[in-house]
């Protein structure tokens, strides 16, 4: 047994001192580089397309925002905010604060402002049946006017065309989103009011009615106008309120009028909207002049 176990320990011994045999594989080849560049030269097409690929992607990344801030602007902006008020009275009154420039574009054609007044041109918006309660203010801007409330926040822009016959103006969202335009009907003096959609679906009809015609009475000469306009259903077949002159000595205010049964907030905000584009188009069109000019300046510049 003992030469058993001497023979045994004699073989592991050995076999510890058999060197491994010598395999003929090729070593392992060594790591690749982390940053690899080709020796060989690019060509000038090469680099051209190349040069391509950021292009390409600036303008597809472009054209897609374009389409996504359309969306949102056509989803987010539709409402016109800060215009509840409107819910709680059924006549307002617009009127020049200043009584010398509504003398100056009456009585002097050539009148025109100082540069820097101009946003000085405010008209004042009052709740007629509650003492005359300042609701809102409408203020001159180059390019339109600027709609706050009582404390300041605005409701809406209202911006003049620039190169559109058949437009009266725009009613813009605050962040400048367009949501309705003002347009001219194509036969006779009636307009309409639109949405600024693909569709362009009628919001309001605005029918143009001389003064003489009405119950009112005749009042010729009252703030340059001598008619009313009647705002209608889409259809033309309801009135929703109408706009036209106060008849009073100073001859300097124009009445807007909601029907009692009309309480949709938005849809009086673009009533009172086309008011204030026919203000500057019907009422007082040397605004319109002034406005234009001071927009064609601000393009020179």
């Amino acid at each position: 047994t003992k030469k058993n176990k001497n023979s045994i320990k004699n073989k592991k011994t050995s076999s510890k001192l058999i060197p491994a045999p010598i395999s003929n594989c090729a070593p392992p080849p060594p790591p690749l580089p982390t940053s690899f560049k080709s020796t060989k030269p690019s060509t000038k097409s090469e680099n051209n397309q190349i040069g391509m690929y950021p292009k390409l992607v600036d303008q597809i990344t472009g054209g897609l925002a374009k389409v996504v801030q359309k969306a949102t602007d056509a989803y987010v902006f539709q409402d016109l905010p800060e215009c509840g008020v409107l819910t709680h009275t059924e006549r307002l009154s617009m009127k020049l604060l200043d009584p010398q420039v509504h003398r100056c574009l009456l009585q002097l054609p050539a009148w025109r402002p100082e540069p820097d007044r101009l946003e000085s041109i405010t008209f004042s918006i009052r709740d007629e049946a509650n003492r005359k309660r300042p609701l809102m203010s409408a203020q001159l801007q180059r390019g339109g006017l600027i709609l706050k409330n009582a404390v300041g926040k605005t409701i809406m822009l209202i911006r003049l065309p620039v190169h559109s016959a058949d437009s009266l103006g725009k009613l813009l969202h605050p962040s400048q989103a367009t949501l309705y335009k003002l347009m001219r009907c194509p036969s006779g003096p009636d307009l309409k009011l639109v949405r600024a959609s693909s569709d362009e679906a009628v919001v309001l009809r605005v029918e143009k009615v001389h003064v003489s015609l009405q119950s009112f009475g005749k009042a010729i000469g009252v703030m340059g106008t001598d008619c009313v306009y009647w705002l209608k259903s889409p259809d033309g077949q309801t009135v929703l309120g109408h706009v036209r002159p106060k008849f009073a000595m100073k001859r300097n205010t124009l009445i807007v009028k909601f029907m009692s049964k009309q309480k949709d907030i938005q849809l009086r905000a673009a009533m009172l909207g086309t008011a204030l584009l026919l203000l500057i188009n019907e009422v007082y069109p040397q605004l319109k002049i002034i406005l234009a000019d001071t927009q064609q300046q601000q393009n020179i510049d």
